[in-house]
């Protein structure tokens, strides 16, 4: 799949949406023999889809749509086994569509700015009072609590 084009990326991102929430209302309607592994599948295309789109764009936005797509999955399959009632899979499949159009608005709209779209860094861990280890300038690592 590394040789297709923007377009057939975003075709099949579509077709894997629209196919996976259909497959969850199926789940929500207690239909379960062999539609799960489909659904998998479908749900690991759209991740690499998304993954292939922000490449492809230069574009981290569509990076958290598939972190988001494969932990669904993976909640689903938990809620198969403990046998969660419908109306997870009827959430999971209105949030399928939302992600879809969401990538519809990605695809299409401007983005306003030129050069590569990264995601804001996370906030790091608050640091005052904890041990740090020091780097000198030689290589030599130099652990907490040890003055050279």
């Amino acid at each position: 799949m590394s040789d297709l084009t923007e377009r057939e990326i975003f075709a099949c991102m579509r077709e894997n949406f629209s196919g996976a929430a259909d497959d969850c209302r199926r789940l929500a309607a207690g239909e379960r023999f062999g539609l799960y592994p489909a659904f998998r599948e479908k749900m690991e295309m759209i991740e690499g889809c998304c993954r292939q789109a922000s490449m492809w764009r230069s574009d981290g936005r569509f990076l958290p749509v598939a972190h988001q797509v494969a932990l669904a999955q993976q909640k689903c399959r938990q809620w198969l086994v403990e046998k969660h009632p419908a109306l997870r899979y009827m959430a999971l499949a209105t949030i399928l569509d939302g992600y879809a159009h969401m990538c519809d608005e990605l695809e299409t709209k401007a983005t306003g700015t030129t050069g590569p779209i990264l995601l804001k860094p996370l906030e790091g861990e608050h640091r005052t009072g904890k041990p740090v280890q020091v780097v000198r300038p030689s290589g030599l690592i130099v652990p907490a609590g040890v003055s050279v």
